[in-house]
């Protein structure tokens, strides 16, 4: 994994493609008109606008190893696919096979959302592989024209890796597929392969100012959305040369999803180990953290939210396992480069919200040395070099705290563009979840049974 990096893609040429054929998809909604959006390509939707970039590009559904899936051909550029559904804040899965790859160091496939009605703007996270001895690579350094807004370098200690990216585009013209202004917010680095010939499950959540990708289950990344855009659009993108084939695309509300949590989780029985009792508190754990961030004070309103109290008050029976009611603090840990002295530095963002889904206030305290550092939201001018401290703290209404430390080395000298970066362990990544918790009433964290385990991930 690797820090921030910024990139600038080359304008597409384009022409338009509406596909046609009945439309199979299943609408579901519940008394509150909460709906979901399912697509398994059994045949080919007629209401998929497919752009693309090069005439020589297919888009179709096509049976492979026996089941039905949209194959997008990517002959060069990119094609996108606008789906048939509008949402500002959702949970997007499908998932997606690299069935061929070219050039793998220029392919990729991406979601974006929150596209304006007039294709003006949008965000976009973005999939891609990069491999040694491609084009551009030196050594263990890979360093282009590519990476041309500020040049950074991405470190390659391994023969293989995934790159994942989160964008935002301003003054953008999707019929032509170009981008006049656009800025990456957030660049990872991990040492795992989306292998050609794998099926892997992708999942973006967003609602209001929170964004997190998830690969197979695994937190990919998470950033503090910064832009201000109203769009509702969602569309599917496949860049360079290429074969990606797509299935089971589903797109809920945050309210929908939260619902499908909590239909899957386990029936709670009495006397089972401390391994399958964990299993409890971490199902209800991912259930009431995404509903709190991602509902907000909605959460309390979907459908399955009466099975959810019944199944943490059995936990509670039988285990003696107690609710916390600490906050959900999240902070997109991503530095935007290797900082000198008197850099001025502004803190990674970070959102909080309390167990009701309230939004709350993060305040964020720099320290050198054992000494509180001035600063200004998280805003401070590194006078000298060593290491500081950045001590994220948010309190609700009760008084109930949540916190997240991390530290930034300062270097002495000339400011540079070309941060070094130390590569971490396989699979995990370098935004951290500060606290996966988070939940009133009965949700599991403190055991007089067992001790819980709250997860924290160094991202």
């Amino acid at each position: 994994m690797k820090n921030k990096k910024l990139f600038g893609l080359t304008a597409l040429a384009l022409g338009v493609l509406v596909c046609g054929a009945p439309l199979a998809k299943n609408t579901v909604a519940s008394a509150d008109e909460v709906q979901t959006y399912v697509q398994d390509f059994a045949q080919m939707p007629a209401d998929l606008v497919v752009t693309k970039s090069d005439s020589a590009s297919t888009v179709g559904v096509e049976e492979v190893n026996g089941e039905s899936v949209l194959k997008v051909d990517n002959a060069s550029g990119a094609t996108e696919i606008k789906l048939p559904v509008e949402r500002d804040n959702f949970v997007v899965e499908f998932d997606c096979t690299r069935a061929e790859d070219a050039n793998v160091l220029y392919s990729s496939i991406s979601l974006k959302y929150r596209v304006a009605e007039d294709n003006s703007s949008a965000n976009e996270v973005r999939v891609h592989s990069k491999q040694k001895g491609l084009g551009g690579f030196s050594g263990d350094n890979y360093h282009t024209q590519d990476w041309s807004v500020a040049n950074y370098t991405i470190w390659l200690e391994e023969a293989t890796g995934q790159g994942v990216e989160h964008w935002h585009i301003k003054d953008m013209d999707t019929t032509a597929l170009t981008n006049d202004e656009q800025q990456m917010h957030i660049f990872n680095y991990y040492y795992h392969e989306l292998y050609i010939g794998e099926t892997h499950t992708y999942r973006v959540q967003v609602a209001d100012n929170l964004m997190e990708l998830y690969i197979d289950g695994e937190m990919f990344l998470r950033d503090v959305i910064e832009s201000e855009e109203d769009g509702t659009g969602l569309a599917l993108r496949v860049d360079g040369d290429c074969t990606m084939l797509f299935d089971n695309v589903k797109v809920y509300t945050p309210k929908a999803y939260a619902d499908k949590m909590i239909s899957e989780l386990p029936e709670i029985q009495d006397e089972q180990t401390d391994e399958v009792v964990q299993g409890y508190v971490d199902a209800m754990e991912k259930v009431r953290t995404f509903g709190v961030k991602f509902v907000g004070t909605e959460f309390t309103t979907v459908s399955g939210y009466a099975s959810l109290t019944e199944k943490e008050s059995k936990l509670e029976e039988y285990y003696q396992i107690t609710a916390s009611k600490k906050p959900v603090l999240s902070v997109a840990w991503v530095l935007e480069k290797n900082y000198v002295t008197d850099d001025t530095i502004q803190a990674p963002s970070a959102t909080a919200v309390d167990c009701n889904g309230n939004a709350l206030a993060v305040d964020v305290k720099v320290q050198f040395g054992g000494k509180t550092v001035r600063s200004k939201q998280g805003t401070f001018t590194a006078v000298e070099a060593g290491e500081y401290t950045l001590i994220y703290t948010v309190h609700d209404v009760d008084g109930n705290e949540a916190s997240y430390t991390n530290k930034i080395t300062v270097a002495q000298g000339e400011q540079t563009n070309t941060p070094t970066v130390t590569p971490a362990p396989k699979k995990e990544n370098n935004i951290t979840l500060a606290v996966i918790a988070g939940g009133c009433a009965v949700v599991a964290v403190v055991a007089n049974v067992i001790v819980v385990m709250i997860r924290r991930k160094k991202q």
